[in-house]
């Protein structure tokens, strides 16, 4: 496994409306359909999370979040390096392939920026 990953994360709330399923469902579809490499060999992950539940409240207050939400997390050796609030996606659930493709031009993002980081590395021994 890649010392980088992209966690892919949707919190919801316990009740959930069509759009909050929809969300999801489409988020899925993306990783699934575009990332799926990456999803198998554990560079991208995916995972939900009730943001009601006690144990999820810091993480919940530290991202922002007031209403389920798609969360990129950009880790780099197991340390958060930064995050990613996808509120945008609230707009998109009427259009699937837009949806889709802004999911993953902001996973693509963060797999670019780890390419440059890489590229500096190099350029500066």
């Amino acid at each position: 496994m890649s010392a980088n990953q992209v966690a892919v994360w949707y919190f919801h709330a316990t009740k959930r409306c069509t759009k909050c399923n929809t969300i999801e469902a489409f988020a899925k579809e993306a990783l699934e359909t575009l990332f799926a490499e990456q999803l198998a060999n554990g560079t991208i992950t995916w995972q939900t999370a009730n943001m009601d539940d006690v144990w999820n409240a810091d993480t919940v207050r530290r991202y922002g979040l007031v209403r389920s939400s798609l969360v990129l997390v950009d880790m780099r050796d197991g340390v958060e390096h930064d995050h990613t609030v996808l509120n945008r996606t609230w707009e998109l659930t009427d259009d699937k392939e837009t949806f889709l493709a802004f999911v993953e031009s902001e996973v693509e993002m963060i797999l670019d920026a780890w390419n440059e980081d890489d590229g500096d590395d190099e350029a500066e021994e």
